[in-house]
């Protein structure tokens, strides 16, 4: 397989995560935009990736261009992009939340484009990837798809299921990150250290994901397998329903959608 050469642009939390994600594919050559150096600098080294402040260079012969900038400077930074490129070599790949498969085919009408909603954890190869494409082969969404599985497994959504996946995937982080520095706060009123509560915390729910996804279980069988009649878990777990653990969880979830 030949390389691919990709153009990453936008430096910031996303871009950077996509990028390390990315560079990890063995036969990938990954360029790093940014319209300011110092978000490059902060970026570092990773693998061989390439970074650079002229747009032109980073886009040039890339066969895939990953937008990663904010959702008001997407169209702007394609505008400038398709200059450089030619529909018949290159693959438009929006990491914006906001912005539509129409709006990105109005600005680049004659590009394949997809749109991945990626989270940081694609730094790590541990992100949730939502997936969905416009004017793609069959063969370009495989090669897509298999690439962008370096940065975590790729679920393709219709579009207009794309709020509410990314409030689960993207959002997601941010809910489980609360959970646990709930668990650093009652652990330590418990008389554990915080960094033990947190490590704790994080393994089950490392175990816990594991767990379901090798037996592919409801995730109240796994509950009631570690609730034993009158025991200490579920009468934990009756007392943060009691406050209203799960009600708040799709409350928030709800909230969220809107807001996208």
């Amino acid at each position: 397989m030949e390389t691919i050469k990709i153009a990453v642009l936008g430096a910031g939390n996303i871009g950077s995560a996509v990028t390390r994600g990315l560079a990890v594919h063995k036969h990938a050559s990954v360029t790093l935009w940014n319209r300011s150096q110092k978000r490059l600098d902060k970026f570092g080294n990773c693998n061989g990736t390439v970074t650079t402040c002229d747009l032109k260079a980073a886009v040039t012969g890339a066969k895939y261009i990953f937008i990663c900038v904010e959702g008001p400077a997407v169209i702007p930074v394609l505008d400038d992009c398709v200059r450089y490129v030619v529909p018949e070599e290159t693959i438009i790949v929006s990491c914006a939340a906001s912005v539509t498969l129409a709006q990105l085919r109005e600005a680049a009408p004659d590009f394949a484009i997809a749109r991945l909603l990626p989270n940081i954890a694609a730094a790590i190869g541990e992100s949730a990837n939502l997936f969905c494409s416009s004017l793609m082969t069959p063969e370009q969404e495989k090669e897509l798809i298999e690439l962008c599985k370096a940065s975590g497994p790729v679920l393709e959504l219709p579009e207009e299921q794309f709020a509410v996946g990314m409030v689960l995937s993207s959002c997601g982080i941010a809910y489980a990150a609360r959970y646990i520095r709930a668990c650093m706060s009652g652990g330590v009123a418990l008389g554990l250290t915080a960094s033990q509560a947190a490590r704790l915390a994080a393994e089950a729910l490392r175990g816990t994901a594991a767990l379901l996804e090798a037996d592919g279980a409801h995730p109240e069988q796994l509950i009631d397998s570690v609730c034993t009649p009158g025991g200490v878990t579920v009468a934990g777990l009756n007392a943060m329903e009691e406050r209203g653990f799960s009600p708040a969880i799709v409350h928030g979830m709800l909230t969220a959608a809107k807001k996208v």
